[in-house]
């Protein structure tokens, strides 16, 4: 038998039922969830177990690899630098990286790689794992090749070249690293504990997958040009920096991107972005079907948009004219809502290869949440 632990507001209850019945009935194995409105976390749960023999309890601190949720938290320190006039998402990439112009991609912009709508999705070249690790090596070989598709005319998820295309921008604008901004920016900035980059040895869980977690399922379903090219080079694991994964839990991530909710307000009520760089998040740079996860998909600056209804994501996802979202590979998942001032995060162990973005239970839990704010 598994157990939820935590707290959540009594009108929330229909949560930890959630989370309790999932655990016990095998569809996950550990989870954690977090709630937070206008700065006030109203649900902090986690429970179940951290390992597939169920003999290690997940605690209030056990973290997991997030995968892609791991984008939301980088994209929200690109947008500090856009905050402090360090980068312009109008900018051409060329400008910050000379090398990247060639090949036809003069007229990237930084927003068109933040909206993974700059036709840099993949690597041409079949690449083994060790060297989509190689900084230096993958550097060259994006600077190298020419777009996948025309740039700005459609989105593509950046599955692995998004965190080399934004680490070049950044060491060559600031000198750090990547996972050196999120960390200076964005986690002792806002003093979060319980998200770690690579290498962590600390309180993590076990990631529970049939198969090998960091190649993506090409094979299992007929897949278009730009998605083979992209799909076919294995991923970096989940100890590779910030983007393709990092260690957090749903409380910690829920008071990071409660930023987002807040219209730049941090935790403490500081104006941690300014409103008017929250509003770029909701500019839409493309509408349709991504060419890489072969959905319908609504993109603004760094995250995914709500489509108004008419997309398939909007059939969970609350209603608004202000709601940004992502998900990470196997379940996890984050909104950000801005018309009412909420934050949802979802974490979890076990792996659920059938949906492209959120499982079901993290759907079910968005779903109570806003059967009681009546959204």
């Amino acid at each position: 038998m598994a157990y939820i632990h935590g707290f959540c507001e009594s009108r929330f209850e229909e949560i930890r039922s959630i989370l309790q019945n999932a655990c016990n009935d095998g569809d996950e194995i550990g989870v954690s969830f977090a709630l937070d409105m206008g700065g006030q976390m109203l649900v902090d749960l986690y429970g179940g177990y951290e390992d597939r023999q169920r003999t290690r309890s997940w605690n209030r601190n056990t973290t997991v690899p997030i995968w892609s949720c791991s984008k939301s938290v980088t994209s929200l320190a690109m947008l500090k630098l856009v905050d402090n006039g360090i980068l312009d998402p109008s900018t051409r990439v060329s400008t910050y990286w000379p090398e990247f112009a060639a090949n036809g991609k003069e007229g990237i912009q930084l927003r068109h790689i933040m909206s993974h709508t700059s036709g840099m999705s993949g690597i041409r070249q079949p690449i083994a794992p060790q060297q989509a690790a190689d900084e230096d090596l993958m550097a060259t070989l994006l600077a190298g090749q020419a777009p996948l598709w025309p740039p700005g005319t459609a989105s593509g998820y950046h599955t692995g070249t998004w965190r080399h295309l934004l680490g070049q921008v950044v060491s060559r604008t600031t000198g750090m690293t990547l996972a050196g901004l999120v960390q200076t920016k964005i986690l002792d900035a806002l003093q979060v504990d319980y998200f770690h980059n690579s290498g962590f040895q600390g309180n993590k869980a076990e990631i529970v997958c049939d198969d090998d977690p960091t190649r993506l399922p090409v094979g299992r379903y007929p897949l278009g040009p730009v998605a083979e090219m992209t799909l076919k080079n294995p991923i970096r694991n989940h100890d590779a920096p910030m983007t393709a994964s990092a260690y957090s839990n749903a409380r910690s991530l829920a008071t990071i991107l409660s930023t987002i909710s807040r219209d730049g307000l941090d935790a403490n009520g500081t104006q941690f972005l300014r409103p008017e760089t929250i509003d770029m998040i909701f500019q839409e740079h493309s509408r349709g079907e991504d060419l890489v996860l072969q959905k319908p998909l609504r993109w603004g600056l760094g995250y995914a948009l709500t489509g108004g209804g008419d997309l398939p994501d909007d059939e969970w996802l609350p209603t608004g004219n202000r709601v940004c979202y992502w998900g990470g590979w196997g379940g996890s998942l984050v909104v950000m809502d801005c018309d009412r001032q909420v934050t949802l995060a979802f974490t979890m162990n076990k792996m659920d290869r059938s949906l492209p973005m959120a499982n079901q239970t993290a759907r079910r839990c968005v779903r109570a949440v806003y059967d009681v704010l009546g959204a």
